[in-house]
Formats: C-alpha cells, structure tokens, sequence
C-alpha cells in the first residue's frame, strides 16, 4: 500500500517578508496576515499586517502607497485595541497615521496629529528603547515636523532633537535613526556641518539584515541630502 502523498506546507508569511525586497513576497504576506487577522483576535498578524502596509505604503509601487496606509492604520488600530499593554500595535499604527499626515493633505495632518503623538508616548512610557529607540525617533519627528508639515501649535524643535538624540543613543549604528536626525539638523545652518557628518555615517554605515530595504532607502535617501547640502 503506497503511502498518501505528503501535502505541501503552507507558506510562511514571515519567511515571505524576510523577501520582502520583491513586492510580490511582501503582497503574498500580506495576504496571508490579512486572512488570520479577519477573525478580529490574532494580535500577530494584526500588528504584522499593520508593519507590512506601511512598509509598501512607503517603499511600495507609488500609486498603491495611499491604500497600503490606511489599511495599515485599521490593522494597526485592531493591534493596539487586542494587546493594550503591548508596543507594536500602537507603534505601527502610529507609524501608518504618520505617513499619511506627513504625505496626504492638511486635512489629513490634522486628523492624526494628536493620536501620533499619543501612540508613540504609550510606545515609549511602555517599553522605552523598544525596538533601537524607533518610537523615541518618530516621536522626534514628530516634534520637528509639526509646525512645519501641520500648521498649528504643538511641535518643539528643541525637544524633537533630544527625542532624535535619544533614539539614536539605544543603538548608534542605527542607520535609520541617523538620518532622522540628520534631517532634522540640515534645515538649520548653524548645525548642517553635523547633518552632513551624520549623512556620510548613514553611507558608510552596514545594513541591518533585519531591515535591509528600509536601510538601502535610507542610504538613497542620505546621498541624495547630502549632495544638496554641499550645494549650500
């Protein structure tokens, strides 16, 4: 008697998005998160759905960007509302809300304003340092970015550096964190020497196996910065 055939195993959707360099691998983990997260109670895939949606909501086909991130603020909202007292529901949710008021209209920059600030205070009161000090870099971002980007009061240059600062001190070889702050210090004079200085760290700097597509962006990102900063 012949035995049955064996059945071949199901993909694994975090094997997937280790590939996600190729789009279609990160859509097929996608999907696969989206299906288990229907049933409303599977927090991983929730919060890893949320994490997906926004990396090709950022790095993804430019047409599609818009529908990965308000896809991505659903599953990161369904996250943070199955494990309160856990940091990656509210930080991809935060993650996913940023990108659209930093992108989208006025209209949208004042709609996530306030809950960006709020999930990324829980990210850090929670777990300070979470994930090489990501949440104390958005909410930097954040500090810096608000008066420019949303037009009314809230944000705090000073403070957004020292959250930039901070954020990088959990892991300085945090390529990532570094061209956050580099950003942040090139719109001012008095400080785009540093920018500068930090942009060559970012080029020179290795890549993180964990996040090799979203280093080699900011890598893109970096050269492109610096080469207008030596112009100024």
């Amino acid at each position: 008697m012949q035995n049955p055939p064996k059945l071949s195993a199901a993909p694994d959707p975090d094997e997937l998005y280790r590939n996600r360099a190729d789009f279609t691998l990160a859509q097929q983990a996608i999907a696969i998160w989206t299906e288990r997260a229907t049933s409303g109670r599977d927090f991983d895939a929730a919060w890893k759905l949320a994490r997906a949606r926004y990396y090709l909501g950022t790095i993804g086909p430019e047409a599609e960007r818009r529908g990965h991130l308000e896809l991505g603020i659903a599953a990161g909202r369904m996250a943070a509302d199955l494990q309160p007292a856990k940091p990656d529901g509210h930080f991809w949710y935060a993650a996913n809300m940023g990108e659209v008021a930093q992108t989208g209209s006025l209209f949208a920059g004042l709609k996530y304003k306030a809950s960006v600030k709020s999930e990324l205070e829980k990210v850090i009161a929670m777990a300070p340092g979470w994930q090489s000090g990501s949440a104390e870099s958005a909410l930097g971002q954040w500090y810096v970015a608000v008066p420019a980007n949303v037009l009314c009061c809230g944000g705090d240059r000073a403070k957004g550096l020292d959250l930039l600062r901070r954020g990088l001190a959990y892991n300085t070889t945090n390529i990532q964190a570094k061209f956050a702050l580099a950003e942040a210090l090139s719109d001012d004079k008095s400080t785009r020497e540093d920018a500068r200085q930090l942009l060559r760290q970012v080029l020179d700097g290795p890549i993180d196996p964990d996040w090799a597509p979203e280093d080699r962006r900011c890598k893109q990102r970096a050269g492109t910065l610096l080469t207008q900063l030596t112009r100024k």
